[in-house]
Protein backbone atom coordinates (compact mmCIF):
# COMPACT_ATOMS: atom_id res chain seq x y z
CA UNK A 1 0.00 0.00 0.00
CA UNK A 2 0.98 3.34 -0.99
CA UNK A 3 0.20 7.03 0.43
CA UNK A 4 0.20 10.20 -1.42
CA UNK A 5 0.77 13.30 1.37
CA UNK A 6 -1.17 16.03 0.10
CA UNK A 7 -0.48 19.78 1.30
CA UNK A 8 -3.97 21.40 3.26
CA UNK A 9 -3.79 24.36 0.44
CA UNK A 10 -4.90 21.67 -2.16
CA UNK A 11 -7.99 21.52 -0.95
CA UNK A 12 -10.88 23.61 -1.26
CA UNK A 13 -11.51 26.32 1.84
CA UNK A 14 -14.79 24.27 2.65
CA UNK A 15 -12.48 21.00 2.32
CA UNK A 16 -9.95 22.30 4.85
CA UNK A 17 -12.27 23.47 7.24
CA UNK A 18 -14.00 20.00 6.94
CA UNK A 19 -10.63 17.89 7.64
CA UNK A 20 -8.92 20.47 10.19
CA UNK A 21 -12.66 19.82 12.44
CA UNK A 22 -12.48 16.15 11.67
CA UNK A 23 -8.91 15.90 12.63
CA UNK A 24 -9.40 17.98 15.67
CA UNK A 25 -12.19 15.48 17.11
CA UNK A 26 -9.79 12.60 16.34
CA UNK A 27 -7.17 14.13 18.30
CA UNK A 28 -10.00 14.54 21.55
CA UNK A 29 -10.83 10.72 21.11
CA UNK A 30 -14.13 8.92 20.90
CA UNK A 31 -15.97 7.77 23.78
CA UNK A 32 -16.03 3.37 23.05
CA UNK A 33 -19.90 2.99 24.43
CA UNK A 34 -20.87 6.16 21.82
CA UNK A 35 -19.52 4.06 18.47
CA UNK A 36 -20.97 1.31 19.62
CA UNK A 37 -24.35 2.77 19.56
CA UNK A 38 -24.04 4.74 16.39
CA UNK A 39 -22.40 1.26 15.14
CA UNK A 40 -25.96 -0.33 15.85
CA UNK A 41 -27.87 2.26 14.56
CA UNK A 42 -26.24 2.19 11.20
CA UNK A 43 -25.54 -2.01 10.97
CA UNK A 44 -28.52 -3.50 8.99
CA UNK A 45 -29.25 -6.93 9.60
CA UNK A 46 -28.89 -9.74 6.67
CA UNK A 47 -31.52 -11.04 4.53
CA UNK A 48 -34.35 -9.34 2.52
CA UNK A 49 -36.46 -6.50 3.78
CA UNK A 50 -39.35 -6.73 6.65
CA UNK A 51 -41.54 -5.01 3.68
CA UNK A 52 -41.51 -8.22 1.53
CA UNK A 53 -43.74 -10.81 3.21
CA UNK A 54 -43.03 -13.72 0.76
CA UNK A 55 -42.87 -17.13 2.18
CA UNK A 56 -42.33 -18.90 -0.86
CA UNK A 57 -39.32 -19.31 -3.68
CA UNK A 58 -40.70 -19.84 -6.82
CA UNK A 59 -38.34 -20.65 -9.96
CA UNK A 60 -39.64 -20.57 -13.49
CA UNK A 61 -37.72 -20.67 -16.76
CA UNK A 62 -39.25 -18.10 -19.45
CA UNK A 63 -38.09 -17.76 -23.55
CA UNK A 64 -35.60 -14.87 -24.40
CA UNK A 65 -38.10 -12.85 -25.86
CA UNK A 66 -40.19 -12.83 -22.49
CA UNK A 67 -36.98 -12.75 -20.53
CA UNK A 68 -36.30 -8.97 -22.84
CA UNK A 69 -39.72 -7.99 -21.83
CA UNK A 70 -38.98 -8.25 -18.57
CA UNK A 71 -35.92 -6.36 -18.99
CA UNK A 72 -37.84 -3.76 -20.19
CA UNK A 73 -40.09 -3.11 -18.12
CA UNK A 74 -38.30 -3.32 -14.94
CA UNK A 75 -36.11 -0.38 -16.26
CA UNK A 76 -38.71 1.62 -17.50
CA UNK A 77 -40.59 1.31 -14.15
CA UNK A 78 -36.38 1.43 -12.25
CA UNK A 79 -37.58 -2.01 -10.20
CA UNK A 80 -35.09 -4.99 -9.27
CA UNK A 81 -36.02 -7.89 -11.51
CA UNK A 82 -38.03 -10.19 -8.21
CA UNK A 83 -39.58 -6.70 -7.81
CA UNK A 84 -41.38 -6.15 -11.44
CA UNK A 85 -42.05 -10.31 -11.75
CA UNK A 86 -44.13 -9.56 -8.36
CA UNK A 87 -45.43 -6.92 -9.87
CA UNK A 88 -46.25 -8.68 -12.83
CA UNK A 89 -48.14 -11.57 -11.47
CA UNK A 90 -50.00 -9.27 -8.58
CA UNK A 91 -51.59 -7.57 -11.96
CA UNK A 92 -52.68 -11.35 -13.04
CA UNK A 93 -53.76 -12.36 -10.34
CA UNK A 94 -55.82 -9.35 -9.84
CA UNK A 95 -58.06 -9.76 -13.15
CA UNK A 96 -58.17 -13.92 -12.18
CA UNK A 97 -59.99 -12.86 -8.85
CA UNK A 98 -62.31 -10.18 -10.55
CA UNK A 99 -63.47 -12.99 -13.01
CA UNK A 100 -64.31 -15.29 -10.61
Amino acid sequence: MSYTIVKLDAFTPEESKLLQADAAEAERGYDPDELVAQDAKIRRKAGRPATVHASKTIQVRIDQESDLKLEQYRKVRHMKRSEAIRDLLNRALAEVSTKS
